[in-house]
Formats: structure tokens, sequence, C-alpha cells
């Protein structure tokens, strides 16, 4: 299940993927536990179905005002809970009328700035929902007409959207802002609109240092990272410097292009 379809009125699950659980692992019953009759009873109202376009794309709008207030899924759960569902909702709707939406959506559906795209990715898992997307007929079905590009690394990415290329594109999450600081290119404004994985990091040794997994034998070390301006390269230089290191004397890091490792 994806983020827009999840409802943020529920407290029961984790809609922004920041508490660890898998969509996948919260079952029907489980995603109501707990919760009071009159609560089940109104997020049972809100259930939606993927072939209600305006609904999903509301869905999505409610999902960002309530990321806008609560800021993160252990905070709006939390306040959920306490308040119950149905309250939340009542005093939200004071101040943001959930209701108008459903009209934001269908106008923006009648609306699109540009259907015609051209969409870069990288080819590594978490560019499945951008090729998934396209294989299915997503982008068809909202009106778009979407070209995806394979692309050889971040570099190119990067490059390609700063010369008009591309309308968008899959990057890492630190590009966007490095991008309109203008840190290692010009400087162009860049937004983030979706996020495709929370997590999934891992610094990897090789089997000749298998017995080195303290950061404090690792100088003299060489390391990858896929780009410059990853979190990759910023947790390995944050856990090598915790451990005492300097990372741009201690160790070597070097980037090489995800398609060549």
């Amino acid at each position: 299940m994806t983020t827009h379809f999840r409802d943020p009125m529920n407290p029961n699950i984790d809609v922004w993927s920041e508490c660890g659980e898998r969509s996948t692992e919260v079952s029907s019953d489980a995603s109501y536990a707990n919760l009071q009759p009159e609560d089940v009873q109104f997020l049972k109202k809100r259930e939606i179905s993927g072939n209600d376009q305006d609904a999903v794309v509301a869905r999505a709008l409610e999902s960002s005002v309530m990321r806008g207030i609560f800021k993160n899924d252990l905070s709006r759960r939390s306040f959920l809970r306490q308040v119950g569902v149905a309250a939340t909702a009542g005093l939200i709707s004071q101040i943001f009328p959930f209701n108008s939406l459903h009209a934001m959506a269908e106008d923006a559906r009648k609306k699109i700035e540009k259907r015609s795209l051209k969409i870069g990715f990288v080819p590594i898992t978490c560019a499945t929902p951008i090729v998934a997307g396209h294989a299915l007929g997503y982008y068809q079905k909202y009106g778009l007409d979407v070209e995806i590009i394979k692309t050889a690394g971040w570099a190119v990415s990067r490059d390609n959207c700063l010369n008009g290329n591309y309308d968008g594109s899959h990057l890492l999450f630190p590009m966007p802002k490095a991008m309109s600081l203008g840190l290692g290119s010009t400087r162009q404004a860049w937004r983030t609109v979706s996020n495709v994985n929370t997590n999934g990091q891992a610094i990897v040794l090789s089997n000749q240092h298998r017995d080195k997994r303290d950061p404090k034998l690792w100088k003299g070390m060489r390391f990858a990272v896929p780009f410059e301006y990853s979190m990759h390269n910023f947790l390995l230089r944050t856990l090598v410097a915790d451990a005492g290191l300097d990372p741009d004397r201690d160790i070597q890091i070097r980037v090489i292009p995800p398609p060549e490792w």
C-alpha cells in the first residue's frame, strides 16, 4: 500500500514510513484495534479505492496537511489516540476543511500544468515506483504522457535536471537541496515532491575486514559511496568522526555510480 492510500486519521498505522512498520503487516482488523466504535465507523467511511482518482489525490493532500501539523508519525498517532479520531477531525476541520480537498483534487486534475514529462531514474531498487508506475499505466490514468529515462548515475541525473532535459528525476534525498544551494553544481531551485523510501542504507565491509567492525579500526581503509551529496556519504562520515577519525584524512572516500558497483 502506498502512502497515498493510507489514512492519516488512523492512529494504528504508519503513514509516512517512519516507525519501521510495513503496511502489509497491518491487517484490516489490526488497523482498527483498540479504537472507540465511533472512531472505527468514522475511519471505515473514509476508506478509498484506487479506482477513485479524485479520492486518491484528496487523500494525498490530507496527508500533506497532517504532516504539516504533526511533523511526524509518532506525534500524529499519539495525538489521535489521546483525543480520538473523530474529535481530531472535527478540530482540524475548523482550521482546514478537509471536504474542500476533494474539490481541490478535481480542480487540480483539470488544470495540469504540463502533461508530457521526461522523468529520469537510476536503475536501482528504489526507482521501482517510477518504473512500475509507467508499466502499470498510472501516469496515463492521471492524464500524463510520461517518458522514463534510464540514467547512468547521480551526476548525470543532476546535470540533466539542471540543463532542462528532465522535468523530474529519481534523486538521492540530499541532492535537490544541494542543487538549490549550488553545492557541486550551478545553483538552481529544485523541490522534493515525494519520498520513495525511508532508511535502508548500510555500511558494508569487505570479507578481509570482517573482524574490524569497530570504526576506530578503519584508518587507512577505502570506502565507496554513490554520490558526494548522499546519505551514504554523510552517515559514513558521521560514524567515522564519532569514532575519533578524520573522514578526509584517515580514510579514503571514493564516489562510484551505482551501475558500476
